[in-house]
């Protein structure tokens, strides 16, 4: 099956691609690139399952006519994505995600998912500042594959821990897979292993 990813070298959307690519699927990334991204591309950009486009307007120039299962969109605070080219692009599902502090409603024809901050591999979450509330990247991405290909009853859903004490404002609960500890201890070995991927 065929996907896109828009935003493929942000923390998130670099999972979701290796979760797609480890499963053997095609996948459409698009993102620029800055030296730190760099970095991410260097671990997706060999598979032979991965296309690489620096823009949607140089994607459509060159693959306007593929149709995907699944397009997701990675918004980043202040960096509104380019809706119109992206619409142009057919998809049987299309899925926004968003933090959860972004205050973005929905969007016709797209799920959107709002996300409670997430923290791991690849992602610039300020390690001091990492609570039990906050959801680790590997219990999410399953989550979000499944919203993609699950009938939803609404096109906004919010996402968080299962052990939150407020329960009542998320949609869709995250179970943790492994303890808060383990996962944190696992940020720390990371960060240790790729000291110039985290700093500012």
């Amino acid at each position: 099956m065929n996907y896109l990813v828009w935003g493929c070298y942000e923390g998130i959307g670099f999972h979701i691609v290796n979760a797609l690519l480890d499963e053997g699927h095609q996948v459409v990334g698009i993102d620029e690139r800055t030296d730190k991204k760099e970095t991410l591309a260097m671990f997706i950009g060999r598979n032979a399952n991965f296309s690489y486009y620096n823009t949607v307007e140089n994607y459509l120039d060159e693959e306007a006519n593929n149709a995907f299962e699944e397009m997701y969109v990675i918004e980043r605070e202040g960096d509104t994505p380019p809706w119109k080219p992206l619409e142009k692009i057919h998809a049987t599902s299309r899925v926004r995600i968003l933090s959860f502090n972004q205050k973005n409603q929905g969007r016709e024809g797209w799920i959107t998912v709002h996300l409670q901050r997430c923290y791991g591999p690849w992602l610039s979450t300020p390690f001091s500042s990492i609570t039990k509330q906050d959801v680790p990247v590997e219990d999410v991405i399953s989550p979000i594959l499944q919203i993609a290909t699950s009938a939803v009853e609404n096109d906004v859903i919010m996402m968080g821990m299962n052990d939150d004490k407020q329960l009542d404002g998320y949609d869709r609960l995250i179970s943790r897979s492994t303890s808060f500890d383990e996962a944190i201890k696992r940020v720390k070995e990371h960060q240790c292993q790729f000291p110039s991927y985290y700093e500012k």
